[in-house]
C-alpha cells in the first residue's frame, strides 16, 4: 500500500540522519509545531488556560516520541497493579482511530478505537474502566462522579495538559531501542515536544525493553538526557516480553515453545510491526509469509480473506491489538469464523518495577 510505503519512509527519515531534502521540506512545519508546543506549554504555566481538576490522583502514561513504545502494556499493567492493591481506576482513552467516534463512553467495539478496545477486554474481570473521548478532562469529571475510581489513569498523556489531579504524576516511556531517533520535533523528527521540557514534568521514567535500571540509567546518558537535579525522578527498567499464545475463538494456550521451528503466517497492524516479527522470530518461528496493514487499519472481511488467499495451511499469529478486530468481525460471520481456526495470538506484558507506583499512590492509602 501507497500509504505504508510512506509511512516507512518517513520513519526511516526519523530514525536515522534525515536526507537534506527531508529537512528541508519539513524545516518550516517544524519551527510552526515548536513554537505552538511552546506556546501552549507556556499558557498553561502561566494560567492563561485553565486545567480542569479531577478530584483524584491522575496517573498518566505517555512518550516524548510517536509510534509504539509500549503505552498500552504499560497502561494495562498499571491498571492491573492497582486493582491488586484494592484500588479502582479509570483509563481515559481518546479512541485514536476510532470508525465510530464517542464523545464520553465505554468501548463497545474496536469502532470505537482499537487500542481502547483491547484495554477494555483485557481488564474485564479488574475495577478498572476504560472510558472514551477526545475531551479527555472533561470526562474525567463525568466519569469521577459515574464511578468515584480511587485513580485516573490518562493513556497516552504526557502531552495533554488540560487535566490536573489531586496530584496529578507523569510516567514518561522511553523506547530502550529506538531511542529519541533524529532528535528533531515533529515533522521532521518523531519528538512531540522538547525532551527536556518532558522530563521537568515528570515523576517516573520507564525505559522500555531494557532489562535491568542499571541498563535504563545507561541508555538515559547515551541518549544525552539529563535527569533534572532539583527533584527525585525515579529511573526504571520496563521489560515487555511475550508470555504465551492464545486460540482467538477460545481459551486454548499454548507455550512459546509451540512456536520453535514452526512456519507460521504473521499478521498485524501495529505502529511498528517489525518489533512484531522480531519477537516473533527470538521465538524461533520461522516466518513463511507476513501480511502487514497500517496501524490503526479499518480492517473489513473481505480484506482478511484477501490476505488469506495464500495461507497455504499455515497457522496465523497475531497481536492482541489486531486479534480484537479479527473477534469482532467474525461474530455475526460464519465464514470469516471459519478462517480463524488456526490463529493464535502472541500475548505480550510489560514487567512493571516492584513498588513503582508506591510513591505516586501516597494518598490513596
Amino acid at each position: 500500500m501507497a500509504g505504508m510505503r510512506l509511512k516507512s519512509w518517513v520513519h526511516l527519515q526519523h530514525y536515522t540522519v534525515p536526507t537534506l531534502g527531508w529537512m528541508a521540506l519539513t524545516a518550516v512545519p517544524t519551527l510552526f509545531y515548536q513554537l505552538a508546543v511552546l506556546l501552549r506549554n507556556a499558557a498553561y504555566q502561566s494560567g492563561q488556560i485553565k486545567r480542569i481538576t479531577a478530584p483524584c490522583p491522575v496517573i498518566s502514561i505517555g512518550n516524548l516520541t510517536t509510534g509504539g513504545t509500549g503505552k498500552t502494556p504499560v497502561t494495562l499493567a498499571i491498571a492491573k497493579a492497582l486493582h491488586t492493591k484494592g484500588l479502582s481506576s479509570i483509563i481515559l482513552s481518546r479512541g485514536y482511530g476510532a470508525k465510530t467516534p464517542l464523545a464520553y463512553g465505554e468501548p463497545e467495539g474496536a469502532h470505537h478505537g482499537d487500542e481502547a478496545y483491547e484495554l477494555k477486554l483485557a481488564l474485564a474481570q479488574t475495577k478498572a474502566r476504560v472510558i472514551v473521548g477526545q475531551q479527555r478532562a472533561k470526562n474525567a469529571l463525568a466519569a469521577c462522579k459515574q464511578y468515584a475510581p480511587d485513580v485516573v489513569l490518562l493513556d497516552d498523556g504526557l502531552q495533554y495538559c488540560k487535566l490536573a489531579g489531586e496530584p496529578r504524576h507523569d510516567i514518561v516511556l522511553i523506547d530502550g531501542e529506538y531511542g529519541l531517533g533524529n532528535y528533531k520535533q515533529l515533522p521532521m523528527g518523531p519528538l512531540r515536544e522538547s525532551a527536556q521540557a518532558a522530563l521537568a514534568r515528570a515523576s517516573v521514567i520507564l525505559v522500555t525493553r531494557v532489562n535491568s535500571d542499571a541498563a535504563a540509567r545507561l541508555k538515559l546518558e547515551a541518549l544525552g538526557l539529563n535527569v533534572p537535579a532539583n527533584r527525585p525522578l525515579a529511573v526504571h527498567a520496563c521489560p515487555i516480553v511475550a508470555v504465551n499464545l492464545t486460540h482467538i475463538l477460545s481459551d486454548e494456550r499454548q507455550p512459546l515453545q509451540w512456536l520453535q521451528h514452526q512456519p507460521i503466517m504473521a499478521f498485524c497492524g501495529i505502529a511498528q510491526p517489525e518489533r512484531f516479527m522480531i519477537s516473533l522470530i527470538a521465538q524461533q518461528a520461522v516466518l513463511n509469509q507476513q501480511k502487514i496493514v497500517p496501524d490503526h487499519h479499518v480492517l473489513t472481511p473481505e480484506d482478511w480473506h484477501k490476505l488469506m488467499q495464500s495461507r497455504q495451511s499455515l497457522p496465523v499469529i497475531t497481536t492482541q491489538k489486531d486479534a480484537v478486530k479479527l473477534q469482532q468481525m467474525a461474530q455475526n460471520n460464519p465464514k470469516m469464523r471459519k478462517t480463524l481456526d488456526d490463529v493464535w495470538v502472541l500475548n505480550i506484558e510489560a514487567q512493571l518495577p516492584e513498588g513503582v507506583l508506591d510513591p505516586l499512590l501516597g494518598t490513596t492509602h
